[in-house]
Parts: structure tokens; sequence; C-alpha cells
């Protein structure tokens, strides 16, 4: 931690060099030191967009500017309260609570709104709930589509929607912004949730079958839209993090998608909670997240913010004509460890009911492989065998290094 202070995590940003942040209805400078610099109503969390002259905040409950040294709510009596605002072409993009309309401002100023400066997302009748600038282009999410439209109207109607460009997929929560698309939880015109991608112009689903089933049979719809999501990048890795009601999903991309779960502290290898940091941040090349006891960095150590830091990863053995088999021996190498670690294996028969763990000590060799086999081996298995393998020590391994026999 590296200030101490209490509320909701409700969002970061910078701006004339400031890290910004907001914990409950309060918003603070600095890091180290976190100063006040007045109240932001509402509970959730916010939308942001940085200008030249000041960084436009929806809330939800009331919008406000911040220009580096005042908090202002917005007066402009033609701009609504909003849920969510964008930059484009120097105009602010905001859209209203109730989702009705989207508003646009004068050139600079998020709080000079027209009478008339509004539109609406309607290729289908649904609300809008979310703004997004991305390679310049406005994309307006609604409930069941997502909309894409360019400034290059006239200035009575600056925003005109792409052609063909329509998305049949309903925005539900956690977007993500990467570097030229986005990452969010949505549902298809016929389908149920998923997580998605947008690429090639169109929304690609990324979370995986396991994933997909706890979406749909695990959460309500109302639960599912406080999903928030953030990315930042650890020890190399792009990593997009999904905080749902019980647990905080991962994605690290690749090819099958690479989704595993981040929790809080090592409450136990079974055992799944929420990771609880959220909204990072890259400022002055450290990420900064929130929680709601304080301002945290991210670092390369292999430690919690409340001890031990925990790793694992679950996989299986498959035989394709699903005959009988027996696991002898299993073997992980260790590549750089040089510390007396100790790693743990559990099997499985069906996924479902695992063993217990059977420990081994790495014997704190530079390139050690380590070997699991038990009294009279693993066990028999009937087609299918699952692989956990856990520490909580500084054991650097991998799933490629793992041999079964």
């Amino acid at each position: 931690m590296v200030s101490s202070v209490s509320g909701a995590p409700r969002g970061l940003f910078e701006r004339d060099g400031a890290l910004c942040s907001i914990f409950g209805q309060t918003m603070y400078t600095g890091t180290t030191t976190l100063t006040s610099k007045g109240t932001v109503k509402g509970s959730g969390k916010v939308s942001t967009a940085k200008g030249f002259v000041h960084t436009a905040i929806a809330t939800g409950n009331t919008n406000y500017t911040w220009d580096g040294t005042t908090l202002a709510a917005t007066t402009d009596p033609h701009l609504p309260v909003a849920q969510s605002v964008a930059r484009v072409d120097s105009r602010f993009v905001w859209v209203n609570a109730d989702g009705e309309s989207v508003f646009w401002s004068a050139i600079t100023d998020a709080d000079d709104v027209g009478a008339s400066d509004f539109f609406d997302a309607e290729t289908l009748p649904d609300g809008n709930k979310l703004a997004l600038n991305i390679r310049n282009d406005l994309f307006i999410f609604g409930e069941e589509s997502i909309e894409r439209f360019r400034n290059v109207g006239t200035s009575a109607a600056p925003f005109v929607r792409v052609n063909n460009s329509i998305i049949s997929v309903g925005y539900v929560g956690g977007i993500v912004q990467t570097r030229d698309s986005f990452m969010f939880l949505g549902h298809d015109k016929d389908g149920g949730y998923q997580f998605y991608a947008y690429a090639d112009g169109g929304a690609v689903p990324v979370s995986t079958d396991s994933v997909n089933e706890l979406l749909n049979t695990s959460y309500t719809q109302e639960q599912l839209m406080t999903v928030s999501g953030q990315r930042f990048n650890w020890r190399g890795v792009d990593c997009y993090t999904f905080e749902m009601p019980d647990r905080t999903f991962v994605f690290s991309g690749g090819q099958p998608a690479n989704w595993g779960y981040f929790t809080n502290g090592t409450p136990g290898a079974t055992v799944l909670n929420q990771w609880g940091y959220q909204n990072a941040k890259l400022f002055n090349d450290t990420w900064y997240v929130q929680k709601s006891d304080g301002l945290y960095k991210l670092t390369a150590a292999d430690a919690d913010t409340s001890g031990d830091f925990s790793r694992g990863f679950k996989t299986f053995i498959r035989m394709g004509d699903e005959s009988v088999f027996t696991l002898s021996s299993l073997e992980l190498s260790l590549a750089q460890n040089i510390e007396t670690s100790s790693v743990g294996l559990s099997v499985s028969r069906d996924g479902q009911i695992w063993s217990p763990f059977l420990y081994m000590g790495t014997g704190g060799q530079y390139d050690n492989k380590l070997r699991f086999r038990g009294v009279g081996g693993l066990g028999q298995y009937d087609g299918y065998a699952g692989i956990f393998i856990h520490t909580t020590s500084s054991v650097p391994f991998s799933i490629d290094n793992m041999v079964a026999k």
C-alpha cells in the first residue's frame, strides 16, 4: 500500500501530472500522500474523459469537471445527469443516465451543451449505456447492440453513423479499453452471456465454455451488470481482470484463450474469493490500483499485500479412446529455481473431487526437476485424469514443462 484511505474504489485518472483517485464520495490527488479535492456524489465506478482544458467526470448522479485545481459540478441546463462520457475531436460526448439520448458538447468545453445537441443510437430501440472512443471513432454501447459513429457531419449533427457497422451484441458490464480495441461482458442477440473482444469490425467471443457456463448459471442479470474490468501489464504479460460477485476472472490472451483467477491472499488452493484491486492506471511507469482501504502499487514481487503469493494451475490428461490408464509419476521442471520451496500436486478422476495435496520439496537446485510419485504411483484412471499444481513459494513453473508417465 502506498496510501491509506477508506471508501469504495471508484476510479483513477491522470491530470496535469497528478494521479487523481476517487474513494467513496471523495476525490484525491497524489500517491504517497492523498490530498482531498472535493466531493464526488454517487456510489458506482465513474467514467472520465480528458480534454485540453479539463477532465469530464460522469457518475450517474452528478456530472463534474476537474481542471487540475477546481472540482466543479456542471451547470449547463441542457446537460442531464450522465452515466458515461467520452471525448472525440475535442467534443465531449455524454450518455445520460436514463439511456434515452447521447449529448455532445461544444469544442473543448464539457459543460457547454446546446438545447438540440443530442442524438440516439436508433438502429435498435434499446437504451444507451456507454460511450467509448476507439481510433477516434465513437462507439455507443446499448442494451442490445453497439453502434459506431464518426465526427464527419455538420455542426448541427456532427456524429454520423458508420454504414453497416452495427454489432448485434448487447453490453452488460466490465468494459476494458485495450490499445485499439475493447473487451466487455455482453450477450448476443439470441444467446447467453460471454466475454467479447472487438476485432475486425465485430465482437468476437473470447471466454471459454467453462467460463460461459459460470456466467449463465451462477449469476443473475443484476449481478452481471455490476461486473467491473481493468487492464494492466504484469511481468510483461497483459492481464485483463473482471471482478465478479464472488471471484475475479483474469484473461491473458493466447491461443487457446488463457483464463484463470486472481484471489486475495492464500485462502486455500481450492478456495476462490474476489481479488479486490480495481481501476488499474499506469502513472509515471508504475501501475496503481485501488482497494477499499487505499491506493496500491503493482510490483513483480512474489507476495500479496496480506502475505504469501499463491499460484497454481489446473490441467488434465485425456485418452482419446477413453481407455483405462495408470499414472505412475509426474515430472515438473522448475527452471531457475534457487530456493528451497514446496510444490503440491492434487489429482482427480472426474474434475470435481480432488485428492489431498502431495507436497514435494524442490531442494534448492538451480535447474531442478520435481518428480511426484507417491506410494504405488498416482493411481488408475478411466480415460481422464485431472492435474492440479499449487504452491505458495517463489517457484517459477509452467504447464509446458510438465511430463506425465
